[in-house]
């Protein structure tokens, strides 16, 4: 087919297609490939990412003035899928989709949650906190777009190829950055101090 003839005499025949509109079956690998590292990267984050830090954080040990000796160890920390408090009253549906989040100028988040080992003495006590929200990246495990079809993407209204990798906080889009490779991680800058120079550091 002439390219010069498609520019000019453009066509509507293709919407005329029986497969017009119709989400493909299998997302495209090549745009794919844009967002899997920084989800590979967080997925990694929510499991054996955390488990490592914690597993090198030291208990707290103090004595209370009446001479008993506490404990405070951390177990687990995790993340939780975005949703409507629990609290809400009239909600229909607890999960929260990125869409609305665009929509709403929102932070696409989720609760991160630990559980600590309280030891006074002898005795111990298991007790679940909240230390609040952290944004969840789309796409990863913690989203609930992950594994979805291209079908059922465009039935909670994204694109049909969303490939994900990036944050919404506030509805702006966060994208996550890799350097190239073999690319610099850091850069020489040369401060001035007390209108003096002094030998370039890196930063």
């Amino acid at each position: 087919m002439n390219p010069k003839k498609i520019a000019k005499n453009p066509s509507l025949a293709y919407t005329s297609n029986p497969d017009y509109r119709k989400p493909p079956k299998i997302a495209n690998p090549y745009l794919q490939c844009l967002g899997a590292p920084h989800i590979d990267s967080f997925n990694y984050m929510l499991q054996d990412g955390l488990q490592a830090a914690i597993a090198d954080l030291l208990p707290s040990e103090f004595e209370l003035p009446g001479g008993e000796r506490v404990k405070i160890t951390i177990d687990e920390a995790g993340f939780a899928k975005p949703s409507v408090p629990m609290e809400a009253v009239g909600v229909k549906n607890q999960i929260v989709l990125p869409t609305e989040c665009r929509q709403r100028a929102a932070t696409y988040k989720g609760d991160f949650k630990i559980r600590l080992t309280i030891k006074i003495d002898e005795k111990s006590i298991t007790v679940d906190r909240s230390l609040g929200s952290l944004p969840i990246m789309v796409k990863s495990k913690m989203c609930h777009l992950a594994d979805l079809s291209p079908e059922e993407l465009v039935q909670h209204n994204e694109h049909a190829d969303e490939w994900g990798g990036y944050f919404i906080v506030k509805l702006h889009t966060k994208h996550a950055e890799g350097t190239s490779r073999g690319g610099p991680t850091f850069l020489p800058r040369v401060p001035f101090v007390l209108g003096k120079d002094v030998p370039a550091q890196t930063v």
